[in-house]
């Protein structure tokens, strides 16, 4: 159930900053109390759970961030704002999708190189496109794979 309240956490989270158009968005446009955000995540802000981390971005701004629930049950760590989380494939169809709505409005091609955006990969980069990272062809390694 807990994962599932997490996923949840994820795609409202991802809905909001994916989807600015949205009616939930828009009720948002005004600056949220730190109250108001509290309320919405009091579910994950208990001392035997896991919880997360919220950040909210106004205007290429940091307004308001902290951490909820517990990083490390086993030890009561709490989350904070700077707490790494390791969700690995959860958040590919995000970044897919989003992606797709980038291209959609021409604000990239799925054909540019990543090279493009990361200058300091090296060289191989050039040859690897938008379009190869989200099939999969791209030979770039896992970094987790590569760290065991």
């Amino acid at each position: 159930m807990l994962k599932i309240k997490s996923l949840i956490l994820v795609y409202i989270c991802t809905a909001i900053c994916v989807f600015p158009q949205n009616a939930l968005a828009k009720s948002l446009a005004a600056e949220p109390s730190q109250q108001e955000i509290d309320s919405i995540f009091s579910e994950w802000e208990q001392v035997d759970q896991p919880g997360g981390a919220v950040a909210v971005i106004k205007e290429g701004k940091l307004i308001f961030s902290k951490g909820y629930g517990l990083a490390n049950i086993e030890h009561s760590v709490p989350n904070t704002p700077a707490t790494v989380f390791r969700i690995a494939s959860t958040s590919k169809q995000f970044t897919a999708a989003t992606i797709l709505l980038l291209a959609q409005q021409q604000k990239l091609s799925l054909n540019d190189s990543l090279y493009t955006f990361f200058p300091e990969f090296p060289d191989y980069a050039k040859e690897i496109t938008i379009r190869d990272l989200l099939h999969h062809t791209s030979g770039v390694r896992d970094l987790l794979t590569l760290k065991n």
